[in-house]
């Protein structure tokens, strides 16, 4: 019984192993596609000069400065008190004092001063804020340096005294820093060593793919990885397949002995892992990037109807996934113990659905149709933003409340919560209203 569990928990490893690796194989891979082929685009949010391409913008982005904190006073006084008369009976004195001291003064804390959008050319970043308006120059730029950990990256030009530092969070660091390469690249006229050597890079990841590397492809044909065979695609027009194998297991095996409560802890588990292997899928989706497919789209409002039925059955999985007698399978009925394999059922059905919903963003907003109908599609890529959002607080509240309630239960104590498993999926009414007054456009131009 023993080895047969041993056999086991080293075939999930092995098979998170490969899974790890396919993951980031793909994402290079990916990358390597873009830099090879993607030369920037066009866009209407800021006014682009002679030349001049978007190759990536980032909403919600801060822009930091240093600010000075809380000062101090050290020091001492000292002095004499000199009785100067009376009133009413009570002495009234004047004191002479001397200080000996000196301000100290507060230590710069790093402050976000201004929230906004950030852009990204093959000339130049620029900041657009609410209150004020940043541009580092590509020709002026002295250096750049990024801490990945914090998200930001801070840029040195020639013609400002300070430096500018821009923050977008640790979860699109890759993304902005590729794009930020990218864009340099093409700047400078150097497009062909960048992708010289992330081929270079890509044969090193596939030397060191788990259990050897993959067999020798036939001459001009760059080798694929195995790995587990995706859901089947969507009604036409297909999704990208996702990303996340199927059947992965959580970085924490259950223990044999299953304590209480780890049923819940395994699913928060499998969950967060598994949104976090679509953190660049998601990345691509909020970048706003507009790069058009190649495939013109003949009948954009049927298309539509098409792609809004596709969404609805995103959805529906999704809510499916936690029915009823989907958690039963899973967590087991009253008194009886869960099951491994159905709780990665419920976890990949919900991650497969969230990388479907941004999959689904990034080709309705890349659909190549007639210029009228442009702005009604960039509006409607906009639906799976407010889920993408609710797909990922879903995981964040359920794997903290999980936490504590089975803290408690295993300390004895009564919980003071319960675990909910409710997922409220909602289109952005922001992304409808602005697709109806698309439409409106569309009918009022006939």
């Amino acid at each position: 019984m023993f080895e047969k569990r041993k056999a086991e928990k080293a075939a999930r490893a092995q098979a998170d192993a490969l899974a790890s690796w396919t993951q980031e194989r793909d994402g290079y891979a990916h990358l390597l596609d873009i830099a090879k082929g993607f030369a920037g685009s066009s866009t209407n949010d800021i006014m682009l000069k002679s030349g001049e391409a978007l190759f990536y913008s980032v909403t919600g982005t801060a822009l930091i400065e240093d600010r000075m904190g809380k000062g101090t006073y050290q020091g001492k006084s000292a002095g004499v008190s000199i009785p100067i008369g009376s009133v009413h009976g009570r002495s009234v004195r004047y004191r002479v004092g001397a200080t000996r001291g000196h301000y100290v003064q507060g230590a710069p804390v790093a402050t976000a001063v201004d929230r906004g959008t950030t852009y990204i050319t093959n000339q130049r970043v620029v900041f657009a804020g609410a209150k004020q308006t940043r541009e580092c120059i590509f020709a002026k730029l002295i250096g750049a340096s990024r801490d990945d950990g914090a998200g930001e990256t801070t840029f040195s030009v020639s013609n400002r005294q300070k430096p500018t530092t821009i923050h977008y969070g640790p979860a699109l660091s890759g993304n902005f820093n590729f794009r930020l390469e990218l864009a340099l690249a093409h700047f400078k006229g150097t497009v062909s060593e960048m992708v010289a050597q992330m081929k270079t890079q890509l044969a090193q990841i596939d030397a060191e793919r788990p259990g050897g590397a993959l067999p020798a492809a036939p001459s001009g044909v760059a080798p694929t990885p195995q790995a587990a065979a995706p859901p089947p695609p969507l009604a036409p027009p297909p999704l990208p397949p996702p990303r996340l194998p199927v059947g992965t297991t959580a970085d924490v095996v259950p223990p044999p002995d299953h304590e209480g409560g780890w049923e819940y802890l395994y699913l928060a588990s499998e969950l967060s892992r598994g949104l976090s292997l679509y953190q660049g899928l998601y990345g691509e989706y909020q970048s706003q990037i507009v790069a058009p497919t190649g495939e013109h789209i003949a009948d954009p409002a049927a298309n539509v109807r098409l792609m809004a039925s596709q969404i609805s059955d995103v959805v529906a999985a999704a809510t499916g996934a936690l029915s009823a007698e989907s958690l039963e399978r899973a967590f087991g009925p009253p008194g009886s113990p869960g099951d491994e394999a159905a709780i990665r059922d419920v976890a990949n059905q919900l991650v497969t659905a969230f990388g479907q919903l941004a999959a689904w963003g990034i080709k309705v907003r890349n659909s190549e149709v007639d210029p009228a109908w442009q702005p009604a599609y960039l509006a409607l890529s906009k639906y799976v933003g407010l889920p993408l959002h609710q797909f990922q607080d879903f995981s964040a509240a359920f794997s903290a409340a999980t936490a504590r309630v089975v803290a408690e239960l295993r300390a004895g104590q009564t919980p003071t919560e319960s675990i909910t498993l409710s997922l409220i999926i909602t289109i952005d009414p922001n992304a409808t209203a602005e697709f109806n007054a698309a439409l409106e456009a569309l009918k009022r131009a006939k």
